[in-house]
Parts: structure tokens; sequence; C-alpha cells
């Protein structure tokens, strides 16, 4: 039986709503009005904490890495950074920034990594952008052109990866 003795309470009286565990589940990130803070499930304890307003939806990395958040575009100033963004979890640092005007929480996460984090995936008009997914703000490294392509993703497992 678990062990119920090992109880821990996370207080969420400013949350947004959005929480979010990692796959293995050791880790969740709540989302507030000013940011994200990243727990570990196992004692509580604050891991990192991002000041970020206006976050709507987060998800966090395979191997929890990454942390990637979107937010809705508010003004010209937004527009030009990228409301997509990828945050390393570690260290809070921002990583990189896309644009995603839409939001659809069928096709959230909207960028996705492989279990082992060496790739990310992410669609885009027709084409699905492939990144190397320690180092995903270098850039996109293959294009997949797909004509028609509303949706796709990578299988889940070990090398070689497959759509």
């Amino acid at each position: 039986p678990p062990d119920v003795k090992k109880h821990v309470s996370l207080s969420t009286s400013d949350a947004s709503g959005e929480a979010v565990f990692s796959s293995d589940g050791t880790r969740v990130v709540v989302v507030d009005p000013l940011g994200m803070s990243v727990y570990t499930t196992e004692t509580g304890e604050l891991q990192q904490r991002i000041e970020h307003p206006k976050v709507v939806v987060v998800a966090i990395s395979p191997l929890g890495n990454f942390l990637l958040s979107w937010e809705r575009k508010s003004t010209e100033d937004d527009a030009k950074q990228g409301n997509l963004i990828v945050w390393e979890t570690q260290t809070g640092c921002e990583v990189v920034r896309f644009h995603q005007k839409q939001f659809s929480r069928d096709a959230w996460p909207s960028l996705r990594w492989t279990d082992d984090e060496i790739l990310a995936t992410r669609n885009v008009n027709n084409e699905v952008h492939i990144y190397a997914g320690k180092r995903i703000g270098e850039g996109i490294k293959e294009k997949v052109i797909v004509p028609g392509l509303t949706h796709a993703a990578l299988a889940p497992g070990p090398p070689p990866y497959h759509f």
C-alpha cells in the first residue's frame, strides 16, 4: 500500500487553476497571476520560481529540464517577442520564444520533446519543425513539409523516433 504518512499540501490560494505534473510525477508546476512555481512532489519543496505574469497554460518536458508556457498576446510588444516560451527549469532562465496566435487544449503542448529530450518538435503551417531538444535555442535543425498537416506527434519511447 502507498505510504500515506508522506502527505504534502501545496498552497495554491493564489493559483490561476493551472497545475501540471511531470510525466514521472516527481514535480508539479503551479501557475499563479505573477508566474510559475515548480515543486518537488516528494517534499513539497519549492525547486524554482519564475516571475512572469500572464501565463495561461504550462507544460513540463519529460525529464523536467524545461517548462513551456503560453500567454495571450496583449500588445504590439508581445507580438514582437513571441508568446510561447521555453524556460530552463534548473535556472528559471528563458531559453527561446516562439509565436503562437491561437491556443487549443487539444494541441497542447504545441512543442513536444521525445522521452529522452534529445529531440523536440513543433507543428507550424503544414510543417513539423525539429529541434535539438536540449539545445532548442539553437533553432530549427530539420523541417518536414506535409501539405494539409493539422496535427503530428512523435511516438513515445526510445530511438529510433517515429511520427
